[in-house]
C-alpha cells in the first residue's frame, strides 16, 4: 500500500542517491542539521549517515553541526554543536549489527584501534 509517508519516503531517498552522484573521489563534505522541525534533524543525521556509509575511499565527512537557537545568548550569538558523537554511535550500531549477525569483530576491532575506548571505561 502506497501512503503519503511512503511515498515521501522514497522521493527522500531517490533524492539522496541522485545528490550522491556528484560527490567526487576525495570530497569533503560537512552537513548543519539545523532545522525549524525538531524530528526533521533526525532524518537529517540519517540522510548523513546514508552519505557517509555510501563515501568512496579518500572521501570524509569532515563535520556535522546543529545550530542550537534554544541557546542563545543575550549578545546573539547562538551555540553551534558538534553532532559527531552521534555518529560514532551510528558506527558502534554498525559493529555490534555486524558482530551480532555475523559474529565478526572487524568492525568493533577498529573503533576500539582508533581509540574510540579508552581506560576510564574498562569495567562498566
Amino acid at each position: 500500500m502506497n501512503t503519503i509517508q511512503s511515498i515521501k519516503m522514497n522521493e527522500n531517498f531517490d533524492r539522496l542517491a541522485e545528490a550522491k552522484k556528484y560527490i567526487g573521489k576525495d570530497d569533503v563534505l560537512s552537513f548543519d542539521i539545523t532545522h525549524s522541525f525538531r524530528s526533521l534533524a533526525f532524518y537529517e543525521l540519517l540522510a548523513v549517515n546514508f552519505f557517509k556509509l555510501s563515501m568512496s575511499e579518500g572521501d570524509r565527512l569532515d563535520f556535522v553541526s546543529y545550530g542550537m537557537f534554544e541557546g542563545q545568548g543575550d549578545d546573539g550569538i547562538t551555540p553551534i554543536v558538534n553532532q559527531e558523537p552521534l555518529l560514532k554511535l551510528l558506527d558502534w550500531t554498525k559493529a555490534a549489527d555486524e558482530f551480532k549477525r555475523f559474529g565478526t569483530t572487524h568492525l568493533l576491532d577498529q573503533l576500539l584501534k582508533d581509540g574510540e575506548i579508552d581506560d576510564s571505561n574498562k569495567g562498566c
